[in-house]
């Protein structure tokens, strides 16, 4: 009965008045036979899917292929009884894919479609990695989180003052549509896909081996990443979406991608990317290097994918000297013979208004060191950015990969130290779980978050290192968890408990030794310590920009996002005079407040929860002193930070500065080298 359910459940939702309608086939080149068949995402208290509710709808016969990216509707509606592993609910099924109804692919207009290719299943895999894919018991986990975050970051696509419809869309080819579960079965990647509202293309490489003219190539690209990884070429002939967006498995998705986007649409780019470094154990040159294909900005266009593929197949290939495509030095590292060897190749002859290079720490970090064992750039330059320091508000795309940081879901235990890249990177997964999860979900068995392994960074999702450690979206276990319970209400008297002392009384009566814990929804929690109190401050207070906005918002987990691109809320433009650095205000940036702010905040404490009623006056809520106030303000906080200030640089006493933009630059580079001398000032530098 669980099995139907579910397999009512997939026909329910696809049938609804908000999806697309069932995926089917439609133009199709067919892959080369399987090798086997076995048998057979302003405050986060309101539902995501509701605050899509402008998102322009896409009507039901609009396309076989395509799925709204932002779904209006639940992802999960499941029962509250036990299913068993989801490997089972998912299991191989009767459906013929390759056999469904062809439909004409209608594509919505001013459209950006986001494109994932799923290549292999991982026991195919018999040429080494071809793809980084994850192991087949996490594939549910990936798939879902990689759509929840490009929705959470795309959530609204306006360009040009244009609404943008978002889809996406996995192309697969037929022998990867199942694969071998962790209980040993066959499951069904596209019976997974459908229920996620991923739309389904199955399809296979535009090229074929005997097409290939270079002999070394055509023997040995399937001990590279094989023809299958030219399916991503594809997306360059998806005429009809001004954008298409590949991404893959490694892909997370960590800032807002509009502008990004709209600045790709408005440039006359053909495409654009961010090149890998030069693997470890490579002499690194300019050449050694390919595109990261893990996103990569596509405008499509039918005489570009036809001369694309006709290059990878007419291209002389220079295996044995290691001098790659037509002798260009194009070759030698993984994924050469495949999709980033050859754009890299293709691109690197066009010129540079055709491209837009984005930089390698902003779309494409991985927390790799920079410099090889020489001390040389590891992208052949003389000049190159350490993408293991880059400021965390600034990283737009991360790349989950095991070079150096491990994927989120192997619960890495790599002894790194708190503040570390990678630690930054896999919690900023895991909240992005957390929201994905309370939004998302009605009903059903899901994990609980008690585990107790790095948790500061897991949240709760690891009971231990390693694969095993790690607690899935939906549990493997049949008698798994119940739905994590809402907070124990309070009685009409307030809470009766009293903790032990180090311990914090939480919203339901509950203690607990961690500080944050007590936070109310909607708060950053600045943790105890160095003289400084635990604190619960409101998101929405503290940096304002010039207008009395407030830069900042709740991102669901005891933490603040950046909730505008304001200029003044970006820390190196020097419109708080106390806070010098990179990066928007909001993230990683320490307050650092010894009493509550009025209307802003509570204090956590062991005989009472922390909470507050959230002021509505900006003079409470913007209580960070701005280049403003010390320009026209003579009053005593203002009075007090100047004064601080005047021992960094005499501009501070407003003499030449003739607006809040000169004062500004004396405050973001004129005194920008003397970091420490305006962080000490950061205590008197609040109301």
């Amino acid at each position: 009965n669980s099995t139907q359910n579910i397999n009512n459940l997939v026909i329910m939702l696809s049938a609804s008045k908000y999806s697309v309608g069932v995926p089917t086939m439609g133009h199709q080149e067919q892959s080369p036979p399987p090798t086997h068949r076995p048998h057979r995402i302003k405050k986060i208290g309101v539902p995501l899917f509701l605050l899509m509710s402008f998102v322009v709808a896409l009507s039901e016969s609009q396309s076989g292929f395509l799925r709204k990216l932002c779904s209006l509707d639940v992802y999960f509606v499941h029962e509250d009884e036990p299913y068993g592993t989801w490997a089972e609910v998912y299991k191989s099924s009767s459906i013929d894919y390759m056999a469904r109804d062809l439909t004409t692919e209608v594509i919505p207009s001013h459209n950006i479609n986001f494109v994932v290719t799923m290549l292999e299943c991982p026991e195919l895999d018999v040429h080494g990695m071809k793809e980084d894919s994850p192991p087949n018991e996490m594939f549910y986990d990936m798939v879902s989180m990689l759509k929840f975050a490009l929705c959470q970051e795309c959530i609204d696509m306006n360009i040009n003052g244009i609404q943008y419809t978002t889809t996406i869309q996995a192309l697969i080819p037929s022998d990867a549509i199942e694969c071998m579960g962790p209980n040993g079965e066959p499951f069904d990647r596209v019976k997974i896909m459908e229920e996620l509202k991923i739309g389904v293309k199955i399809i296979g490489s535009p090229v074929g081996k005997d097409s290939i003219s270079s002999e070394c190539l055509r023997a040995d690209v399937d001990n590279d990443v094989g023809v299958k990884d030219l399916i991503k070429l594809r997306a360059f002939n998806m005429t009809g979406h001004e954008a298409v967006v590949m991404v893959d498995y490694t892909t997370f998705v960590m800032q807002d991608l509009e502008s990004t986007i709209e600045t790709f649409i408005n440039s006359n780019s053909k495409v654009g990317y961010a090149e890998d470094y030069t693997p470890h154990g490579i002499t690194p040159t300019n050449s050694k290097n390919g595109v990261n294909t893990g996103f990569l900005m596509i405008k499509p266009d039918e005489q570009e994918f036809d001369n694309i593929v006709n290059m990878y197949k007419t291209t002389p290939y220079d295996c044995a000297g290691g001098s790659g495509w037509a002798n260009s030095g194009v070759g030698g590292f993984p994924g050469a013979m495949g999709t980033s060897g050859i754009l890299k190749h293709y691109y690197d002859q066009k010129p540079a208004s055709e491209k837009t290079i984005l930089g390698k720490c902003q779309y494409n970090n991985n927390a790799v060191y920079h410099l090889d064992g020489n001390g040389a750039c590891r992208d052949g330059t003389t000049s190159c950015e350490n993408c293991m320091a880059t400021y965390e508000s600034e990283i737009v795309i991360a790349k989950l990969t095991d070079e150096v940081c491990g994927k989120p879901f192997d619960c890495p235990d790599k002894g790194l130290p708190d503040g570390h890249m990678c630690n930054k990177i896999h919690k900023k997964w895991f909240e992005k779980r957390v929201i994905y999860e309370d939004t998302h979900f009605k009903g059903g068995r899901r994990s609980s978050r008690t585990g107790n392994f790095r948790k500061e960074t897991t949240l709760g999702f690891c009971e231990g290192p390693g694969r095993t450690g790690y607690k899935k979206i939906v549990p493997d276990a049949a008698s798994g968890p119940l739905p994590i319970p809402e907070p124990a209400a309070q009685t009409e008297q307030g809470c009766t408990t009293v903790c032990n002392a180090g311990e914090y009384l939480t919203q339901d009566c509950t203690c607990t030794s961690d500080e944050c814990d007590a936070c109310p929804e909607g708060t950053r929690c600045q943790r105890k310590g160095n003289g400084i109190p635990p604190m619960c401050i409101d998101c929405e207070c503290g940096f304002c920009d010039y207008a009395g906005n407030s830069c900042c918002d709740f991102n669901g987990v005891n933490n603040c996002k950046s909730a505008t691109n304001k200029k003044e809320c970006l820390l190196q433009n020097g419109y708080y005079p106390g806070w010098p650095g990179a990066g928007n205000a909001c993230s990683g940036v320490e307050i650092s407040a010894t009493a509550t702010p009025n209307g802003c905040g509570c204090q956590p404490s062991e005989s009472t929860p922390c909470t507050y009623t959230p002021s509505t006056d900006p003079n409470d809520k913007c209580f960070i002193v701005t280049a403003h106030e010390i320009l026209t303000n003579s009053i005593g906080y203002v009075d007090a930070c100047k004064q601080c200030l005047d021992g960094c640089n005499k501009c501070v006493d407003g003499a030449g500065q003739g607006d809040v933009n000169d004062m500004m630059k004396c405050l973001g580079k004129t005194i920008g080298k003397k970091s420490t001398c305006r962080s000490d000032c950061a205590s008197v530098c609040k109301h």
